[in-house]
């Protein structure tokens, strides 16, 4: 089958090669366990975000597109600062800093900003992004939206000032 938008050849199906086709001139080969990866990633819930090592975005999922409100055809080639809040700017260089000495950065709880000026509450795990021979290229960025929880927290610290009989703070 040939598309019209991306018209392709087709050079063979196996069952561990989805599809060797020509776009452009170029060769691309696809192994099924890497359209597999490349499905989970697409359609996650979580905002996860491909950027190069100066911040640039290379890649935006649904997830991210759901959770910030932008496509991913409004952030490529842009700045990942535009969802750093301005308060809050001094966070970015000390991450990129711990992902160049191959660190990962599990579960850290920061605000965003969505495209709508709204700030949300996430947590965020980025890994450094290796070429073949090793060096450190990127980062991915896996955005977990917390805002729920926040809420809940601060209403159960809210219940916990508060007399269960009379409801007037006890503390």
């Amino acid at each position: 089958p040939r598309s019209t938008l991306f018209p392709y050849t087709t050079l063979f199906r196996s069952d561990s090669l989805i599809v060797a086709f020509i776009i452009g001139g170029l060769l691309i080969l696809l192994s099924s366990e890497l359209a597999v990866q490349a499905s989970i990633v697409e359609f996650s819930d979580y905002a996860i975000i491909g950027q190069s090592l100066e911040g640039i975005v290379k890649s935006w999922n649904s997830g991210a597109k759901k959770l910030f409100g932008y496509t991913e055809e409004e952030v490529a080639g842009r700045s990942v600062s535009l969802l750093v809040p301005s308060d809050r700017s001094d966070e970015t260089p000390v991450i990129i800093a711990k992902i160049l000495n191959g660190e990962p950065i599990a579960h850290y709880e920061t605000v965003r900003l969505r495209k709508d000026g709204i700030m949300i509450d996430v947590s965020l795990t980025m890994s450094p992004i290796k070429n073949a021979s090793g060096k450190i290229t990127g980062a991915s960025a896996i955005y977990h939206d917390i805002r729920e929880r926040k809420q809940t927290e601060e209403l159960l610290r809210r219940l916990s000032t508060l007399d269960s009989l009379t409801g007037i703070s006890n503390r």
